[in-house]
């Protein structure tokens, strides 16, 4: 009797403490009811037809961009450099030795009023074969138009953009990451960096054909429906993911979640994000939760036609009218 008492009270006391972490690590302003059809406006139709051939010129205009086999693509370099300077902006080219090879950050900024800047970075290289159409050129042509929308708007912020290179394997979670190096730079600089926003997989939002999955207990804090967008932080970041999701809340209609947990719990660990963390800068993750929404992420199977592109470009919508509120407009 005593030991079946203490093995109730064993239970009890784990489930008290795995339903407080799931309370502590996802309980910030929620946005919007998963499940809900995204409305069909013009702005977003022209907007989804841009993204779409944002991604099929990456993935079958350009092809192969694995930085492991070949270096950057300069065809994708010139891409996105013309695409920034079709913004208004001026970018800046930064090589960086990794690997014996030389790879190629690219950097534009808006100034603001202040010194003070936002950072949003993606990379833009592929991981091995696959055309990566979620796992890096989402977040690419994501910037691309989000610099579009804010290039004509003065903000308090300093609005800087960073398409970073080696982000995938065999880089990802190493000293030769893009997003490392650039960190480091930063830090060397002593760059205000006040807040960096990464995206990493922002392409799948679909209200009708995107089951969602989280390890439990986890799993049972979020919608099943994969039409959000995720706020991640490791632990320490809980204030910036809070303060990122209130300003999402304020700015878009799109479904938003938080959850700030350790990197290796969430399957973000070694990412863009946590580069910038480790150099001592407050960084999240902006995602559609890349595997635990579409299981070929990263796969041959990763491709641009999969994609539902008024989810995606309401997602890109919403972010780029989160910038300009974050950054004080």
């Amino acid at each position: 009797m005593k030991s079946r008492t203490k093995f109730l009270l064993t239970l009890i006391t784990f489930a008290g403490l795995g339903g407080g972490a799931v309370v502590h690590t996802t309980s910030f302003p929620k946005r919007g009811v998963p499940g809900t059809p995204v409305e069909m406006t013009p702005q977003r139709e022209l907007l989804a037809e841009a993204l779409r051939e944002h991604l099929r010129h990456q993935t079958v205009g350009i092809g192969q961009r694995q930085a492991a086999r070949d270096g950057a693509s300069w065809a994708l370099i010139d891409f996105i450099t013309s695409e920034c300077q079709n913004a208004g902006f001026e970018p800046e080219v930064l090589d960086y030795s990794a690997d014996g090879r030389i790879h190629q950050n690219i950097i534009a900024e808006k100034p603001g009023r202040t010194s003070d800047i936002l950072l949003i970075g993606a990379h833009y290289d592929a991981y091995g074969r696959s055309p990566s159409a979620a796992a890096s050129a989402s977040g690419t042509a994501a910037l691309i138009e989000v610099m579009k929308r804010v290039s004509d708007t003065p903000t308090d912020r300093t609005l800087r953009f960073a398409f970073f290179s080696t982000g995938e394997a065999p880089y990802r979670g190493t000293e030769d990451m893009g997003s490392r190096h650039y960190a480091k730079l930063c830090k060397e600089r002593n760059d205000p960096l006040r807040e960096v926003l990464i995206l990493d997989s922002f392409a799948h939002f679909s209200s009708q054909a995107a089951p969602q999955n989280f390890y439990f207990p986890w799993s049972l804090a979020f919608p099943k429906t994969g039409d959000f967008v995720a706020v991640v932080g490791d632990i320490g970041q809980r204030s910036l993911v809070e303060q990122t999701l209130a300003a999402w809340s304020r700015a878009s209609d799109v479904p938003a979640r938080g959850l700030a947990i350790a990197s290796w719990l969430a399957r973000i660990r070694g990412g863009d994000q946590d580069a910038f963390a480790a150099e001592g800068f407050r960084a999240v993750l902006l995602t559609d939760t890349g595997v635990n929404r579409f299981e070929d992420i990263r796969s041959r199977s990763d491709t641009f036609d999969r994609i539902d592109y008024l989810g995606y470009a309401a997602a890109v919508e919403g972010l780029g009218a989160m910038v300009l509120e974050l950054a004080g407009r």
